[in-house]
């Protein structure tokens, strides 16, 4: 088993890599429950709402939907940037008016932007440090309520915030044009996650009383105040000749976001689900003119501490203070744009301050399907920035519970373990596998004979990718009649990357992985008929096999560094599997297909 962490010095600092390929540990910090309240226009719907009543509202959701009573909970933190007209301590207003008891502790953050984000990181830091067991954490802002004692233009550091805004367009040639189809791509994001319903399982509703009855508020106001026709004709803001307008920055707003979080024996021994994990997180700082590339500087560190590198990220939320900061920061760590605030960013959803950070990591949690990786990062005034690292809980059910079961057996007419063990379905060609909750973690899909209890791994090459390999040999499944499929490519993904996860102890094999890209790339090159092809589910697979492929690679080389033993049998797969040339090698002869199905008989 891969030792936990391991140390590297630099000159200015002490990193501390915590490889993602760790198994679960019982000191782990989780999310059990994240909850954002709807965001509100600047003298919107929610303009009656003072911010610790909006903390309030999301700190008591939070807690019911973790399953706690308010009295569970031990110290709060929410990060809360204008606390002018709050009265004292607004982090305590809000935890005693989410119902918690008067020895309920409580702190206010104030990060500038990045508030919300430092809030979490330092109640993760009490649970790690043994300090506390189970706090909330969060963020909260009402701009519709705040005074006016300062001018618009207000001062980050000795420049103006439009200086660092037009330093960084000019010095990254990021242009007026691509800024304002940025925002456009923003709202129209939002626009689509909130008809598919993508923020349900994160919204708190307020509700408003007045004499003429309740009125129940649950959806964001700001993406729908946007004309498209009228973006690109705006005036800039902050200068004749700038770049920056009203519609391609964010907006002043009113919100709250909270999370409730725990050490992972605390949650298993109240039988709490966990959303995530918190991996790592880092904070950076640079000149203050510089804000708006902070995030280029924090993410990359707390990346490193987490083992990872922006490739083995699903998902990332980069907060939108103006979209010039979202494109930066792209371009500089070189991410793909596909990944980013793929449900719309601050620009459409809005930008409550203190809340912010925290929010991007609610709607984080809820985005990244088991396993998968998700980083978040925040600019904020003067010159720093936060970031953070999860990591989407697994379906499978912790070792550490003092409830899980470490033989697999028949629930209600499904397969179930504290591991997936496949082996006892090993003549059987379909079946479900379910967890020991009941929950169907694989439904009808076809099966290989992996032991995985007899390897007794708890990390996602053994758990997490076992359901996406037979995704991808259900998608193939679905081909096999069409001729348009050459014999090698009717060879399943899971037929050949369940051999990688497992038998006879391989474990390594990358070529395995390269073949199932292969096939699932083939899918996207057929001539079907749209109705009999799911492209969606295809671009995910392929998406996932090629995160897989980049861990594996990670893994062999953690394990080289650390000098442990290899396994023996690596070569001995490869000539059973006789692979001869690169699957990405169309021109792969027949005779060399017939081989390989000779093979499989």
């Amino acid at each position: 088993m891969l030792a936990s962490t391991r140390q590297f010095t630099r000159p200015t600092r002490t990193i501390i890599r915590t490889f993602a390929s760790a198994a679960k540990s019982p000191n782990d910090v989780i999310i059990a429950s994240a909850v954002r309240t709807p965001v509100g226009c600047f003298n919107g719907s929610l303009k009656s709402v003072p911010a610790v009543q909006l903390g309030a509202i999301a700190a008591k959701s939070a807690i019911e939907r973790a399953g706690l009573k308010p009295e569970d909970i031990e110290e709060a933190y929410f990060g809360n940037v204008i606390q002018a007209n709050l009265g004292q301590s607004p982090a305590r207003q809000a935890i005693l008016g989410a119902g918690c008891p008067d020895t309920t502790e409580a702190t206010a953050i104030n990060k500038v932007c990045a508030s919300g984000m430092k809030a979490v990181m330092l109640a993760a830091q009490s649970i790690k440090n043994g300090d506390r067991s189970i706090m909330i954490a969060g963020g909260m802002e009402s701009m519709s309520n705040a005074p006016f004692y300062a001018p618009r233009n207000a001062a980050y550091g000795h420049q103006q915030l439009s200086d660092s805004i037009i330093k960084d367009a000019v010095n990254y040639n990021i242009t007026r044009e691509e800024q304002d189809e940025h925002a456009i791509e923003s709202y129209k994001r939002a626009a689509a996650a909130w008809e598919r319903g993508d923020f349900d399982a994160e919204i708190a509703p307020v509700t408003l009383k007045s004499k003429k009855g309740d009125k129940i508020i649950k959806i964001d106001e700001e993406y729908t105040n946007v004309k498209f026709e009228k973006v690109k004709g705006l005036r800039p803001v902050f200068k004749k000749d700038g770049t920056v307008t009203a519609a391609n920055a964010s907006t002043l707003n009113d919100g709250a976001s909270a999370l409730v979080l725990m050490s992972r024996a605390k949650a298993e021994s109240l039988g709490v689900k966990p959303l995530a994990r918190i991996v790592s997180y880092a904070d950076a700082a640079t000149a203050p003119i510089d804000f708006t590339i902070a995030p280029s500087k924090a993410l990359p560190i707390a990346l490193t501490k987490a083992g990872l590198t922006t490739d083995d990220i699903s998902k990332f939320e980069l907060n939108e203070a103006f979209s010039v900061v979202a494109r930066v920061n792209e371009k500089i760590m070189k991410l793909d744009p596909s990944k980013v605030n793929v449900l719309g960013g601050a620009v459409a959803l809005g930008h409550p301050i203190g809340s912010s950070g925290s929010r991007i990591i609610v709607t984080l949690t809820h985005l990244l399907k088991a396993g998968e990786f998700g980083a978040a990062s925040v600019c904020n005034g003067g010159g720093c920035a936060s970031a953070i690292v999860i990591q989407a809980e697994e379906e499978s059910v912790s070792k550490y519970s003092s409830n899980s079961k470490k033989e697999s057996q028949q629930v209600n007419g499904l397969i179930t373990g504290d591991k997936v063990d496949l082996k006892i379905c090993t003549k059987t060609s379909q079946g479900k596998v379910a967890n020991h909750q009941g929950k169907l973690v694989l439904p009808s899909v076809d099966f290989a004979c992996v032991d995985f209890a007899r390897y007794n791994h708890d990390d996602k090459f053994f758990s997490d990718h076992v359901k996406v390999l037979c995704e991808g040999k259900t998608v193939i499944d679905q081909f096999y009649r069409y001729p348009g499929l050459k014999s090698r490519e009717k060879k399943s993904i899971a037929g050949y990357c369940m051999q990688l996860a497992g038998v006879e102890g391989q474990i390594m094999n990358v070529q395995l992985v390269d073949q199932g890209l292969y096939v699932a790339s083939r899918l996207g090159s057929l001539k079907l008929p749209s109705s009999q092809i799911d492209m969606r589910k295809t671009r995910v697979l392929i998406e996932r096999l090629s995160t897989l492929k980049r861990n594996i690679l990670y893994l062999t080389s953690c394990l080289q560094k650390l000098e442990f033993e290899k396994y023996s049998d690596s070569k001995s797969m490869e000539r059973k599997l006789k692979v001869k040339r690169s699957p990405y090698d169309t021109s792969i002869s027949d005779e060399s297909s017939d081989e390989e199905n000779s093979d499989d008989n």
